[in-house]
């Protein structure tokens, strides 16, 4: 039978120390990817798809007919606005949680003569990696 030597133990346990830091250190997809899909959502106006990328603290406290309601009095649904561009500010990535400050670039078709206009808008979106995808709630 061999005999097991200090350094064959250090490098088993090097291995094991490899393998598990490998399995904690998962790369998470980049949080703007969470600000594309609710940005997608609004411009398709697609109700159910902002509700599922609200996070599950969120989903629990309001349910999708009322979100939906909410909803239909938010100006970004106007006909006449969508998101054109977007510039991140500032980011913050802890963990499983994400916050970013986003400027939008709001196309709005103007009242009466129909000209668009552009304009910016402020949006603080707060992030959580659930089930694999960044949940989205702005602030």
């Amino acid at each position: 039978m061999k005999k097991i030597t200090g350094f064959t133990i250090v490098i088993l346990c090097g291995m094991i120390l490899a393998i598990c830091l490998a399995g904690c250190l998962q790369q998470r997809p980049d949080p703007e990817i969470g600000v594309k899909n609710w940005i997608s959502a609004v411009n398709n106006h697609d109700y159910n798809r902002l509700y599922d990328l609200a996070p599950r603290e969120i989903r629990q406290q309001i349910n999708l007919q009322d979100f939906i309601t909410a909803q239909k009095g938010n100006p970004l649904f106007n006909p006449g606005v969508s998101i054109g561009d977007y510039q991140i500010t500032n980011r913050t990535l802890t963990g499983d949680t994400a916050s970013l400050t986003v400027v939008l670039s709001l196309n709005m078709l103007a009242n009466g003569n129909g000209s668009p206009h552009n304009t910016g808008l402020f949006i603080r979106f707060e992030e959580v990696f659930e089930n694999g995808e960044w949940k989205v709630w702005t602030g």
